[in-house]
């Protein structure tokens, strides 16, 4: 275990037990232990910054937020090496600087090599900004390094998803059970490896795990998401309602927020934003986080929302100034969609040459840049963008980007003349959503294109026998 700094016996005693169960993942039997432990000495750095670990893992980015920016006042009160880890959450939780976080983790890293906290937070670091093959270098390491750690697993299996390669994902999950090790990151990754192989069985498992867990949300949520993703989107608003009539009556639990946000943007995709605005203000009135201002923004400009999308975007810009992932993700991406509803492609792509970390941005900023090179009659370039999406389905499994951007892929392809090519993603898109709902603006569009595309061919043959 780290070596900690207190002159309390007593609160080294609290901070230990609460060490016991976070290495059991049981954070939110830690988090009373270690506020234990701080109200013993007002001045234990390292278990504000375990408090922070603790609420991450809870989802309670707020508070999360709070211990770490407490834990970094006070880190003069620790050891160097305890003040490089502080260093490292804080600007994961609080300053969302990802790049920094690298900076001071390889520092750690360098001074302290038996410390392997700094493998674990690199990892997720690199995840962040969507560099998962360095991410998974030090996630394996950092495995390696402490085979017991639920966290660390669930990190890798994560980051194998994000690369594409499903079945060692799936394999990593198995080993942790082996070990007794359990995680609602494993069953979440498990539901969407179940989704992209079309195994229901092991997807209702995963559910049952969840209710069984009393996490009703998240196995909501991942329904939600699946069903978008078909194309099926009154199933998914119906799993969006019952997400927020559960927050509704949690109180103060964070967590619905982001799952009701994510759901407003599915929804903004799909093309159905008659509710995208109500579901925004009610994620906001839960908690405004990154995840709920990114997300609720997004889909807000997504429907033409310019003004309201806008207002969010200087909340943004004001209290995550540092966010790597907000200014050099999300705002572009924001910007783009609203330049876009405008009719103005070039300002689109204009704003999303500064999304330098669009691996991580769920397919956005290339779906987004594959509409605007649509919108120039630019095919190649568009087709270019969507095969990014389908080429690293990994990135997001449960998103209807992934076969929307089959029908980008199509327009693009008949944009040049490549009929075959957009008659077969056509077909896969229609594949994708065959019990979709037949409302979806989407689905009349690929419906019509491949109606003119089998008219174009029939009119060929019949020109070619006469």
């Amino acid at each position: 275990m780290l070596e900690v700094t207190t002159p309390s016996l007593e609160a080294l005693r609290a901070y230990s037990l609460g060490a016991r169960e976070r290495a059991r993942s049981n954070y939110s039997e830690a988090i009373p232990l270690y506020r234990r432990a701080i109200e013993l000495d007002p001045d234990f750095a390292t278990a504000y910054l375990a408090l922070t670990v603790a609420y991450n893992n809870t989802r309670q980015r707020r508070l999360a937020a709070e211990a770490g920016t407490k834990a970094y006042e006070l880190r003069e009160h620790a050891s160097e090496r305890e003040r490089l880890r502080i260093l490292s959450e804080y600007h994961g939780a609080v300053t969302g600087d990802s790049i920094k976080r690298i900076e001071v983790s390889k520092l750690q890293m360098q001074l302290f090599p038996r410390d392997t906290s700094a493998q674990s937070n690199l990892a997720v670091a690199y995840n962040s900004i969507g560099k998962f093959e360095s991410a998974l270098e030090y996630t394996r390491a950092a495995v390696q390094e402490v085979p017991t750690s639920v966290s660390r697993w669930a990190v890798l299996g994560n980051t194998l998803i994000r690369l594409g390669r499903f079945a060692e994902a799936e394999d990593a999950y198995r080993r942790a059970a082996e070990k007794h090790l359990d995680s609602t990151s494993f069953h979440h990754g498990l539901f969407r490896i179940a989704f992209i192989n079309g195994d229901l069985a092991l997807m209702r498992k995963q559910l049952e795990w969840a209710a069984g867990k009393g996490l009703e949300e998240d196995g909501l949520d991942w329904q939600g998401a699946a069903a978008a993703a078909r194309g099926q989107w009154q199933q998914a608003e119906q799993y969006a309602r019952r997400i927020e009539g559960s927050a509704t009556r949690a109180g103060a639990n964070e967590a619905p927020a982001g799952f009701i946000a994510q759901a407003a943007l599915r929804s903004a995709a799909l093309g159905h934003c008659g509710m995208v605005p109500g579901s925004v203000l009610k994620s906001l009135d839960i908690a405004r986080d990154v995840i709920s201002l990114t997300r609720g923004a997004l889909a807000l400009a997504h429907c033409g929302k310019a003004a309201e999308a806008g207002a969010i975007q200087t909340e943004l810009a004001r209290q995550f100034s540092q966010n790597v992932a907000v200014n050099e993700i999300w705002l572009p991406a924001i910007s783009a969609a609203v330049s876009l509803k405008r009719g103005d492609a070039q300002s689109a792509l204009r704003y999303l040459q500064a999304a330098r970390y669009e691996d991580a941005g769920e397919f956005w900023p290339q779906y987004l840049r594959g509409l605007a090179f649509l919108r120039l009659q630019q095919a190649r370039e568009a087709d270019v963008e969507f095969r990014k999406i389908l080429d690293h389905r990994g990135q997001d499994p449960m998103t209807p980007l992934y076969p929307l951007a089959k029908l980008g892929a199509a327009r693009a392809a008949s944009l040049q003349q490549d009929d075959s090519r957009a008659q077969e993603q056509c077909t896969e898109f229609l594949a994708d959503w065959k019990n979709a709902d037949r409302d979806l603006p989407a689905l009349a569009e690929a419906k019509g294109l491949l109606a003119r595309l089998t008219l174009k061919k029939s009119f060929i043959h019949a020109s070619a026998a006469q």
